[in-house]
């Protein structure tokens, strides 16, 4: 069994900077929980659920942030689970911006290889 790990008790200032995080956190999750509602009416499924687990993994973590200001004794251990949460959203987000440069680019190819063949095709014909 491993032994606890020792924890740290935030001070008062430092409780009201995670307060502050938590509820930036929920409202940006309260967002996202209304973008995947939307995306599901515009029929983006897969946005959708992109954006459910982003919102998901924001409460997640304004949960964690609330118990490190409202509990004594496990401070520690909450900011971790809530740095957790938000590395995934960081995560996701990086994801996401990976494959859209990748769409576009590939986009951008498909445009460019059309035009010069257009443009071969034309130099033939002239």
């Amino acid at each position: 069994m491993r032994p606890p790990r020792p924890q740290h008790e935030f001070t008062r200032e430092e409780n009201e900077i995670l307060a502050e995080l938590a509820t930036w956190s929920g409202a940006l999750g309260t967002l996202k929980m209304f973008q995947t509602g939307l995306g599901l009416l515009g029929g983006n499924v897969l946005g959708a659920l992109v954006e459910l687990a982003v919102g998901l993994s924001l409460f997640g973590g304004r949960k964690a942030l609330r118990s490190a200001v409202d509990t004594a004794g496990n401070d520690i251990d909450h900011l971790m689970v809530a740095v957790d949460k938000l590395a995934t959203v960081f995560q996701l987000r990086l994801i996401l911006s990976l494959l859209a440069a990748i769409l576009i680019g590939a986009a951008l190819a498909i445009v460019l290889a059309l035009f010069g063949i257009a443009g071969a095709l034309e130099l033939d014909a002239g």
